[in-house]
């Protein structure tokens, strides 16, 4: 037989569809207007990717084997007729769990360790569970279990582990007393599904100081697929299909910010604040979400901020890294090559413990009430001081005043 009528090319694309979606564990996701985000597939690792292509050729490898190509007339009709199929018995409506992270050990829900959730967070993978996110580590369970009064007692955890005595000292070359801000940012971006606190991560300093190390890093930990790699200016409209790609991901690393901001802050309080933004596609329809990638920049000085009042500032996370450093092609060898494998784990655990420490207290250790680390430990400045402020919104800044550490922590200098 050679064509078909529609009503034999919709049984065979309606029982291909059918078919290929049990085969595959396809799940269609939509938007919250209903608009099509696009097919993902389940993979034998334990999560879900995007498959559309596979889905697409699968159809047409199936087609030629079962001698279904004479049958269906129109191919491209028939392709659309089987897309069409395909979605409507595979629609996911209430999305997937973008709070679910896959490590090498199990699938962590950090809402459920927020909550005091213990061994009960790291579960078994499955096509139940609807990941979307794997990373390429596991991650260390004694630590992460484990329950700590706060702050204090975190870092003073982290600095006596002796096997990450070495992440720590880098971590002080690159930020100084502002180590423990580091395993902040890493926790953070492990966050996925939401953007708790709502903060722009800038890094800042001049010179070959670690800013590009240390976002190669976050990427290594979280794995490239979990990455974007979108600037700001592109986000605020030169490229008009940058948003789109920041969807599903982790976090959004640019190592470069203009020096004067403006019409930038409306786009960073629409991506940090939790609300729905448009997402356009080459050739394809647009969609909205909620952005849950955690944005961080690099640049060598605080860019200047026109227009912008104090609420802007609030979403500015600052980490000045002050130091250069002469070049040393085998620092990355070593750092990448030999300790982080070693080290990833604990790295990983005690970032999201720090992570979620923020979280719990509504701000990040160095911003709003100072908080500092110095050699005999960390703890508050007083009185309560922001570390860095801006004096207007053109980016003039101060520093904190100087402190002498007590049994107490640090106290200001008078």
């Amino acid at each position: 037989m050679v064509g078909g009528g529609v009503g034999s090319r919709a049984v065979i694309a309606e029982g291909l569809a059918r078919y290929i979606a049990g085969v595959l564990h396809v799940k269609t996701l939509v938007d919250w207007e209903g608009r099509v985000v696009g097919l993902y597939c389940y993979r034998s690792g334990g999560y879900y990717v995007p498959c559309q292509s596979l889905v697409l050729s699968e159809m047409l490898r199936l087609c030629r084997e079962w001698g279904l190509l004479g049958r269906v007339g129109d191919y491209l009709a028939f392709k659309k007729m089987f897309v069409k199929a395909l979605i409507n018995s595979t629609r996911l409506e209430g999305g997937f769990d973008h709070y679910l992270v896959l490590f090498g050990n199990g699938v962590l829900d950090w809402r459920c360790l927020e909550s005091g959730g213990g061994s009960r967070c790291l579960m078994r993978p499955g096509s139940d569970l609807l990941v979307v996110h794997r990373v390429p580590w596991e991650v260390d369970v004694g630590v992460l279990f484990r329950s700590f009064s706060g702050r204090e007692e975190l870092a003073r955890e982290i600095e006596a582990d002796a096997e990450l005595g070495d992440v720590v000292n880098v971590f002080r070359q690159w930020a100084g007393d502002r180590w423990f801000a580091l395993f902040e940012v890493i926790g953070y971006t492990f966050l996925a599904g939401d953007y708790p606190l709502g903060r722009v991560v800038v890094l800042y300093g001049e010179g070959a100081n670690g800013k590009s190390t240390f976002l190669r890093l976050v990427t290594e930990l979280l794995g490239e697929g979990n990455v974007s790699y979108v600037c700001l200016p592109d986000l605020a409209g030169r490229n008009r299909f940058a948003t789109a790609e920041l969807y599903g991901k982790m976090a959004n690393v640019c190592e470069d910010l203009p020096g004067r901001v403006s019409r930038e802050v409306v786009v960073l309080e629409r991506l940090a604040g939790g609300g729905l933004v448009e997402a356009r596609r080459k050739f394809k329809g647009s969609f909205a979400f909620r952005n849950y990638a955690k944005l961080l920049f690099a640049t060598s000085v605080v860019p200047r901020v026109g227009g912008a009042g104090s609420a802007s500032w609030d979403r500015w996370y600052l980490i000045e890294f002050p130091n250069r450093f002469p070049q040393n092609p085998g620092f990355e060898e070593w750092f990448f090559g030999e300790l982080l494998p070693r080290v990833a784990p604990k790295l990983i655990a005690y970032s999201i413990l720090v992570a979620l420490q923020a979280v719990r207290e509504g701000r990040f250790a160095f911003e709003g009430r100072a908080w500092t680390c110095g050699r005999r430990g960390c703890g508050w400045l007083t009185p309560p001081t922001r570390s860095l402020r801006p004096r207007s919104s053109w980016g003039c800044w101060r520093r904190i005043e100087r402190a002498t550490w007590t049994r107490s922590g640090f106290t200001a200098r008078t």
